[in-house]
């Protein structure tokens, strides 16, 4: 049995339940199709996806809500930048009351607490200098102990946040080759490839989370807002060097993702198009089946799995079983 598979849809139209499983039919066949004409229509194995990205407008109604909810389906819808707005998530089902009143009590105790925001700095500034190493050399300022020692000794979040934001601003002069992180919006090419990379991360450590009992809103280098997936945003700083700049780097280097075909831009605002979104999702979905050996289950796993295994070692640390330490990739 083939592993369950993102969709990702581009094309405006309406999703809907046909029997069971999913119908997607585009917005220019629904006003010239024939009812007697299956040939137009796109069926999709419902035990085929594990998400759904939706970068399009769509029209569902209550009948596929229920029926993706029933399968534990999450649909991520993006706006016309490409951008995570929202997600359609279904009711938990792995619902855990004695692990939620952990990570609370994990939340409120303000050492506790800082020891897991310093882990999921740390586990993001190992990365970053593995994405780096060789430019080390030119770097006198720069010194893995030195930083780790700092983000060891830091007496709050807002330093550990200090620390990481202050090397991120060298790494990305290096790696990337940009002088600033610009959002809200990028400003540029490399920050709209950061920005919309970012986003799909987010929305793909959402679903992990989702088939875990862990409460996505519970964070603790993130202050848990209303409205959004905190803890998500704290996992992500330790996969963002390893799976989105990776990812960046490789379509700079070898697809000319850089070229203006591949963006649009709206008086201050730089974005993918179309055709951009979809060459960065073909490398994106590569780089999460991409495999590598896993030591303590001696055998392979992809990066989309090492997320949840990440989510999975939270419940241990959360539970008293096992002391949580960030992934430090060794291959």
């Amino acid at each position: 049995m083939s592993l369950k598979e993102s969709l990702y849809i581009f094309k405006s139209g309406k999703l809907s339940r046909k029997d069971n499983t999913l119908l997607f039919t585009p917005i220019n066949e629904i006003e010239n199709q024939d009812n007697n004409d299956s040939n137009k229509k796109n069926f999709l194995p419902i035990e085929k996806i594990k998400d759904i990205f939706v970068f399009s407008e769509i029209t569902i109604n209550s009948k596929l809500i229920n029926f993706l909810a029933s399968n534990g389906i999450i649909v991520h819808f993006f706006n016309y930048y490409g951008y995570y707005t929202s997600s359609l998530y279904p009711r938990e089902k792995y619902l855990a009351g004695e692990l939620l009143i952990k990570q609370v009590q994990n939340y409120i105790d303000n050492d506790k607490r800082l020891y897991l925001a310093k882990c999921f700095v740390l586990g993001g500034i190992y990365h970053i200098f593995r994405n780096i190493y060789k430019n080390l050399s030119k770097l006198e300022s720069l010194d893995y102990q030195t930083i780790e020692t700092q983000v060891y000794n830091a007496k709050d979040i807002f330093d550990v946040m200090s620390i990481e934001g202050k090397l991120r601003k060298i790494y990305y002069q290096v790696y990337f080759g940009i002088s600033e992180r610009t959002k809200n919006p990028p400003l540029d090419k490399v920050n709209s490839l950061i920005s919309f990379g970012n986003s799909l991360l987010y929305s793909t450590i959402i679903t992990e989370l989702y088939h875990t009992q862990l409460n996505p809103t519970v964070s603790y280098l993130h202050e848990p807002y209303v409205r959004r997936f905190s803890l998500a945003l704290d996992i992500s700083e330790i996969f963002k060097p390893i799976i989105i700049d990776t990812v960046i780097k490789n379509l700079i280097s070898n697809d000319n993702i850089l070229e203006d075909n591949n963006f649009e831009e709206d008086l201050n605002y730089v974005f993918l198009n179309e055709e951009g979104k979809k060459k960065f999702l073909k490398k994106y979905k590569s780089k999460l089946q991409e495999t590598t050996y896993y030591r303590k289950l001696k055998r392979e796993v992809s990066f989309n799995f090492l997320i949840r295994l990440e989510c999975y070692r939270l419940m241990k640390h959360f539970m008293e079983e096992e002391l949580y330490t960030p992934l430090k990739t060794w291959w």
